[in-house]
């Protein structure tokens, strides 16, 4: 018997590849099992030593032991939480806040420009913030210019986005303060109007609303000014009904005349004078309060004034003679790292805490609090002053906002404040580590004589961030990040080993392992190495694992590379200062946990974009006017570092000059270089070297893949569009003979498209022409639709035989024809009325054996078959063309194709060992000696697979029937003719090589997109971009715009094609390629295996068949004859 090719009856290839296929898939598991192994075993480091004690035992979240006595002491019952429980017990408390007239307040909320943090305030409470008053800029009395101190700033970046996402508008009255006070009597009328003009610009350019003089530095001297400076901006047309404010500490309260004007406002700022050696005291004298309130209410325009509201707690040292202001945040994190208790005293009305410090100084703490601002809001309401300010904001208690807000969160934060949002910086230093945990604090509100009191049972603290080290004055320690660079890190250790300065270097651990010399060099030099993470990420993106594993796998490579691991490390993308909130804080308490030292940075060129090298030692030198010590951050990689290499001997050199002097990371931290970047001792596990092997080696062989994919395809391309152009079209000779030209029609269950496939046929304009329609032992109703519609046709033959694919039905047909020239097509076409005269024009060259036709997809109604449609067009109009150049064309399709019966005759008739029975015949009649040639006016119309498992099971046998083909015809790569040299290496390479690699390719190109994607959407900046892959992901793209000018050749030569199509190429390639690539994949298993699949019946729709019986349909007929041959 005459086995298929590839097919193997006796099933051993089958069980082999079902055997290798399950020790390859158990390796895979065992490889991947030992990576997971070697990946998530990350080692603490043994770092004590260098790190102060309270970061070795970090305190988590209340135990269960605590929460149930805080349950016992709350009498909670069954499912009761301790937050609804302490409401019970407050019950008292929460009613008077319900009864305040919250409604009738009008919120005001000063944000200042600095510390950074204190956007978040705004973030969380800008639905309750009516006024936002942020200090944007300054007035220089000397030089009388406007200075810009805030637009920048995070704090109100922060506000503007919030304000963006409300629903209602936000009033915004900016904050002018005043840079100085000592030039009062030389401000004249002339430097009036250039400040009130450059606020006018400054104001109106913005859109904001109106402007607020802050006074506070010198009411006396400084209000009368900014009255003068209100009376020009009142004038000025551009001004318009804009608010003018005042601000005013409140003891400076009888200074404001009666009315107001000039200014539509006056705020009464928080404004106790503390004299040196005073008693610790509360931030604000209820005394300063209670004048305010009786005052106001004796004035008739009390209505324009607004009562600010101390948010901030006074921090007393007893070695200090003045108190440090601190948040609320702050302030609790040091009372909860004190382990310290807070306690409300009565007369004062005010909380407080004291403890001692390490130092054994002590140290006292004066809040400002709900139950110490309640009676404020409660005194403003019943004398029906209606407007509050927040001052400042992000320094509050967050109960406060009960205060003024009804909201499910503002009510909560009453009995459980809440700081999580927050991190509070507990002392100063170059490093950091985290040192406590989030906790929400617990305490009960009551009245006692009609006064508030507070029980404060749980004290409330943000996360925690200890630091440590100090740098000394005149002293800088150089860091580099984001190395190593095979070129500019080894110009910048010439530099560093000419001048004898130490530095750190942060390293990308992906980068160590081809760098591998320039890392051994800088141990070699007593240089420290820092890890900087393995693939660059946003660690506070990453999930702990993640962060966890970036850690170990750089603390795997430098043991690979140079036998040394690292104790310290530099957070990617991180602010030098340390974090803002929770979600920046979230690495920091991983790598802490695992032992590092996180170093910050002091000062930080933006050296990544395309800063000049003077421009950064301009920059290095302004940072380092305050002749403090400092971190210099700078970059040896992550993209051209020509700059930096440039400017790093002038930076040195001019620090030098200054006095300063450079001192090593070892020093600073009283350590050895050994201490930080020990030596490894012992063997590696074999995970490790297989985790390694795997990402380096798999990494590269990704890249080399996808670069291989990514070149042969453009070549390829460029290629067919130059041979597709190049190429003339077969002469033919026009007469009056007509040879004879037989239709074969082979059909299996074609019972609803055969009929009109012959109508078709014989509509043609081709005078002799006969169909010999073939039932290839049917199930269905064929033979009984070929008999009904031709049984007494004179031009039609009808035959019926036992199944026996395809080919036994042509050969069969075939030796019932006597015609010299016969056409195959398919049960399911409809042709052209031109088509075979088209086609039988050829044969008066008697080197001519074949002709291919071009075939349309008729059913284009679904993106998989307009997909289809433009595939035909393409393949046709460009590989059909460019192969017939070289004669080698691989298929004359089955669909519509001419041929001389001599040469099927030479080629031993249609062969039955392929499933590609077209494509095998094409070969062999071209290795007999005969030309194959194209017409593409030759049109037949064909149905497509209109699902995707139709699509899958055509081109499963499709692809399988050409490495058929392909194999079985083997040897004529060796007999000189273009289907040997061409085509059949053009179907090795592209038809099976590529498509195994290309989803290799695909991966490199989706891990470089998810990169961008996400360096987009977090708003990344130069740097970061910088960092993105762009060749990968511009080759990626260029081979889609390679195949539009492809595509757009190809419907130049179909001028009468529907040119809408073209624009599916957008996204072809990232849908229907891979449905392509899997059936090759399949196909090769397949062949492998020797399980070739017969002939699977593709269930037809009829689609194509909509003309009334009898009729010849029309469908061939809409796409007309194209012009272009």
């Amino acid at each position: 018997m005459n086995w298929p090719v590839f097919s193997d009856p006796t099933h051993r290839r089958a069980r082999s590849v079902v055997a290798w296929s399950v020790l390859l898939i158990l390796a895979s598991i065992f490889v991947l099992g030992s990576i997971l192994q070697s990946l998530l075993n990350y080692p603490t480091l043994d770092s004590d030593a260098l790190r102060p004690e309270v970061l070795r035992s970090v305190a988590d979240t209340p135990t269960p032991e605590q929460e149930a006595a805080l349950r016992d002491r709350l009498a909670c019952d069954g499912d009761q939480t301790l937050v609804t429980c302490a409401e019970r017990e407050s019950a008292d408390f929460m009613d008077a806040l319900a009864d305040l007239p919250r409604e009738r307040l009008r919120v005001h909320a000063f944000l200042p420009a600095w510390p950074d943090w204190r956007g978040l305030s705004v973030d969380a409470h800008i639905d309750e913030i009516d006024v936002l008053m942020p200090h944007l800029y300054a007035l220089d009395l000397g030089s009388a210019r406007l200075e810009d101190v805030g637009t920048e700033s995070d704090n109100y970046q922060q506000a503007e986005g919030a304000m963006r996402r409300k629903a209602e508008p936000t009033t915004v009255l900016p904050v002018a303060s005043f840079a100085e006070d000592a030039l009062l009597e030389r401000v004249s009328d002339e430097r009036v109007g250039r400040m009130a003009r450059a606020l006018v610009g400054a104001v109106t350019t913005a859109g904001h609303d109106g402007v607020c003089i802050d006074t506070s530095l010198d009411p006396h001297g400084l209000y009368p000014l900014a009255a003068r400076i209100a009376e020009r901006l009142d004038a000025s047309p551009a001004w318009g009904d804009r608010t003018l404010c005042a601000v005013v500490p409140i003891p400076h309260l009888r200074m404001v005349p009666e009315p107001t004007a000039p200014f539509d406002r006056v705020v009464l700022a928080p404004g106790r004078e503390v004299a040196g050696g005073a008693l610790p005291g509360p931030p604000t004298a209820r005394s300063d309060d209670a004048f305010a309130v009786a005052l106001l209410a004796e004035r008739a325009d009390r209505d324009a004034f607004v009562v600010a509201l101390n948010t901030e707690a006074l921090l007393w040292s007893s070695d200090v003679p003045l108190p440090q202001e601190l948040s609320y945040a702050n302030a609790m994190a040091r009372v909860a790292a004190a382990d310290a208790q807070v306690r409300f005293v009565d007369g004062l009305d005010h909380s407080t805490a004291s403890f001692l410090d390490d130092a054994g100084r002590t140290q006292t703490i004066w809040f400002e609090d709900l139950p110490s601002i309640y009676p404020v809001v409660r005194a403003l309401a019943d004398a029906k002053l209606d407007n509050v300010a927040i001052w400042p904001l992000g320094g509050e208690d967050p109960g406060i906002w009960a205060l003024v807000s009804d909201s499910a969160g503002a009510r909560r934060d009453v009995v459980a404040p809440n700081l999580f949002p927050y991190v509070a910086h507990l002392d100063e230093g170059p490093f950091m580590g985290y040192s406590g945990t989030a906790v929400p604090g617990l305490r009960l509100l009551s009245f006692e004589d009609g006064d508030p009191v507070s029980d404060m049972l749980r004290t409330p603290s943000p996360h925690r961030i200890t630091r440590w080290g100090e740098i000394p004055p005149l002293t800088i320690l150089l860091t580099f990040d984001d190395g190593p660079d095979a070129q500019y890190t080894g110009e910048i250790l010439d530099v560093l080993q000419e001048t004898r300065v130490p530095a750190t270097f942060f390293l990308v651990g992906s980068k160590v392992s081809a760098n591998a010399d320039l890392v051994q060099r800088m141990a070699d030099e007593g240089h420290v190495i820092g890890s900087h993470s393995y693939y660059h990420p946003r660690l506070e993106t990453c999930s702990p694992t993640r962060i966890c594993i970036e850690a170990a796998l750089v603390q795997k490579t430098l043991e690979t590379a140079v036998d040394r691991s690292t104790k310290v490390m530099r957070l990617p993308y991180a602010r030098g200062a340390g974090p803002l909130n929770s979600t920046q804080v979230a690495p920091i308490a991983e790598l802490s946990k695992l032992g590092y030292v996180l170093v910050l940075g002091d000062i930080i060129p933006p050296d990544w974009t395309e800063m000049a090298p003077g421009d950064i030692v301009d920059f290095v030198t302004e940072s380092t006017s305050n002749a403090q010590g400092a971190v210099l951050v700078m970059h040896d990689g992550g993209g051209d570092r020509t700059n930096v290499v440039a400017a790093l001997p002038e930076v040195i050199s001019s620090l030098r000059a200054r006095g300063f002097s450079f001192i090593g990371l070892p020093e600073l931290l009283d350590a050895q270089q050994d201490d930080l970047i020990p030596p490894v001792t012992g063997e590696r596990s074999w995970q490790d070297r297989m985790t390694f092997f795997m990402l380096d080696g798999l990494t590269g062989l990704l890249k080399i893949s996808f670069w291989i994919v990514i070149s042969i395809g453009l070549l390829r391309s460029l290629a067919m569009l130059i041979m597709a152009q190049v190429r003339r079209p077969h002469l033919t000779v026009r007469g009056d003979v007509y040879p004879r030209v037989d239709v074969l029609v082979p059909a299996y269950n074609e019972e609803t498209v055969v009929a009109a496939t012959i109508r078709a046929i014989l509509a043609t304009e081709y005078p002799n022409v006969g169909v010999i329609a073939v039932n290839d032992g049917s199930t269905d109703g064929t033979l009984a639709a070929l008999e009904e519609n031709f049984a007494d046709h004179p031009r039609v033959r009808i035959l019926d035989k036992p199944n026996g694919g395809k080919s036994s039905a042509l050969n069969h047909a075939l030796s019932r024809s006597d015609a010299e020239i016969v056409v195959s097509i398919d049960a399911d076409t409809l042709l052209h009325p031109k088509a075979i005269g088209l086609l039988a024009r050829h044969f008066s060259d008697p080197r001519i054996g074949a002709v291919a036709g071009n075939v349309k997809v008729g059913n284009r109604k679904s993106l998989l078959t307009r997909f289809q449609a433009l595939e035909y067009i393409t393949a046709q109009n460009i590989d059909r063309r460019a192969a017939e150049l070289v004669n080698g064309i691989l298929v004359v399709p089955g669909a519509v194709g001419g041929w001389r019966r001599a040469a099927i005759d030479a080629a031993g008739g249609y062969p039955r060992d392929t499933l590609a029975e077209d494509a095998d015949l094409t070969v062999a009649v071209n290795r007999a000696g005969y030309k194959v040639v194209f017409d593409p006016r030759a049109i037949a119309v064909t149905e497509a697979p209109e699902t995707v498992g139709q699509l899958f099971r055509q081109r499963l046998r499709w692809t399988l029937g050409m490495m058929q083909v392909g194999w079985k015809h083997r040897r004529a790569v060796t007999e000189g003719r273009g289907v040997g040299f061409f085509a059949l290496p053009d179907l090795l390479i592209f038809g099976v090589f590529m498509p195994l690699l290309a989803p290799f390719a695909d991966i490199v190109f989706l891990a470089a997109a998810a990169g961008a994607v996400m360096t987009v959407a977090g708003g990344y900046g130069a740097a970061e971009l910088a960092a993105v892959d762009w060749p990968i992901l511009g080759a990626y793209f260029a081979l889609p715009l390679f195949d539009f000018v492809v595509a757009a050749l190809a419907f130049h030569f179909e001028p009468n094609e529907r040119k809408s199509l073209l624009w599916l190429l957008l996204i072809q390639r990232f849908y229907y390629r891979q449905l392509l690539y899997i059936t090759t994949i399949r196909a090769f298993l397949r062949a492998l295996s020797g399980r070739v699949q017969g002939w699977q019946k593709l269930k037809r729709t009829s689609a194509l068949v909509q003309d009334a019986p009898g009729e010849p349909p029309k469908a061939a007929h809409d796409y007309g004859s194209p012009t272009r041959s």
